[in-house]
């Protein structure tokens, strides 16, 4: 598993009132990549892109009281298919609205990236970002595009060629 944080400050030019005041807003995004197995799952069933994509794309079918408990999920596009230099991956861009314990917490913006590793659906890598910043999703999301479209996949003794 591996995680990076980006944070950075910007300035709201919607805020500003004709003036030079403008709001500063703190920008923040991470990126978690892990690599997970039938086991971590604790299923049997292979983690091949058909089996990944019926999971992760089916609608929930929980009430309004598992809602309340644990928070909502919504789906910005629907899920899909992305063809990536890694390969084909489940794509999922949700807003993430949590809650534990009865208190409710800041949404966020995630969009997920996950692979299937090999040919025996034992494996899977997914790749996820994060943004507190809901309102720069869309920016947001095109620089996660550009980043999942940089990422490879090598097996073992294959040379690390970035070409």
């Amino acid at each position: 598993m591996l995680a990076a944080l980006f944070a950075d400050t910007a300035f709201d030019d919607s805020s500003s009132t004709g003036g030079v005041e403008r709001d500063e807003i703190v920008l923040l995004a991470a990126c978690t990549l892990g690599v997970y197995t039938k086991a971590d799952f604790k299923t049997k069933m292979s983690l091949s892109l058909p089996v990944l994509f019926s999971a992760l794309a089916k609608r929930s079918r929980s009430g309004a009281d598992e809602e309340r408990q644990f928070g909502r999920i919504t789906n910005l596009t629907r899920p899909g298919v992305a063809k990536l230099p890694a390969g084909r991956a489940v794509q999922l861009r949700r807003v993430y609205e949590p809650r534990r314990l009865g208190l409710k917490t800041e949404p966020f913006f995630a969009e997920s990236f996950i692979w299937p590793i090999g040919d025996d659906g034992e494996g899977c890598c997914v790749l996820q970002f994060a943004t507190t910043n809901t309102d720069q999703a869309r920016p947001f999301s095109n620089l996660f595009g550009a980043i999942a479209n940089t990422f490879r996949m090598f097996e073992p003794d294959q040379p690390t060629s970035f070409e």
